[in-house]
């Protein structure tokens, strides 16, 4: 897993390298005062997930060297946790693709028993008046 960092310190220097290939997206990234930009290719197990980018905006200083460590392990990280959820997913399809093959055929005029939606249960003798020997009669003496 890897997520390897490369940045652009200042990108109003460059805007030939960076902005030759959407002009329109190139003006409102500077429109909106972004002046230093690191981005990251984000892969797992030799696929690649997609990009990740970081970028200053109207503050500090442009990006650096010191700033590529913190910034390829953010980029490590988001690759461990994305590449967890896409097998978590994987594997949470087929467990229930084979669960649900598993389960009986339905019958095919119906189920042969239905379950009781309600069954009467006796109350307790302490609801009951009366003596227990007119409720449980003895066993008969042989």
């Amino acid at each position: 897993m890897s997520g390897h960092a490369v940045f652009t310190a200042r990108l109003r220097a460059l805007p030939t390298a960076w902005a030759g290939q959407n002009p329109d997206r190139a003006r409102q990234i500077l429109h909106y005062g972004i002046h230093s930009l690191v981005t990251a290719q984000l892969r797992a197990r030799e696929v690649v997930l997609g990009p990740a980018g970081s970028w200053y905006r109207e503050g500090p200083g442009p990006f650096d060297e010191e700033d590529l460590p913190s910034d390829r392990e953010l980029a490590a990280r988001a690759v461990v946790v994305i590449d967890n959820a896409r097998r978590h997913a994987r594997e949470h399809t087929t467990a229930a693709t084979r669960n649900a093959a598993c389960r009986p055929a339905p019958w095919p005029n119906g189920p042969l028993f239905t379950w009781p939606t309600g069954i009467a249960l006796p109350r307790p003798a302490s609801a009951v008046t009366g003596s227990t020997s007119s409720r449980c009669p003895a066993p008969a003496s042989p």
